[in-house]
């Protein structure tokens, strides 16, 4: 969504950002919290909670996209490859430092 004002057009961006970053949390958080309810209380129907909580969080960021546009997407999506290019470079020199610890003894 995309409007004249620009200082109206950068809240609308962060508010998309925010909602489609919370998105992620609500729905895969969700499920994991009914499937644990649902197996300590022995009770499958507590899995509909937990659809529900996933299918929420799919038009939470439908919602995102909307007001946020493009550009929230591209910049989730950039934020998200930086974040999974740093988890790889850490377990690589974590991994370096390993192999030049073990080598010395």
């Amino acid at each position: 969504m995309r409007h004249p004002d620009p200082q109206k057009h950068r809240v609308l961006f962060r508010i998309g950002l925010v909602t489609v970053v919370a998105s992620f949390p609500l729905g895969y958080g969700g499920l994991v919290l009914f499937a644990v309810l649902a197996a300590t209380r022995q009770n499958h129907e507590w899995l509909y909670g937990g659809v529900a909580c996933y299918a929420l969080s799919w038009v939470l960021m439908g919602i995102g996209f909307w007001l946020g546009g493009r550009p929230a997407y591209d910049y989730a999506r950039h934020f998200w490859h930086l974040r999974e290019r740093r988890r790889k470079l850490f377990h690589l020199r974590r991994t370096r430092a390993e192999r030049r610890g073990q080598a010395k003894i």
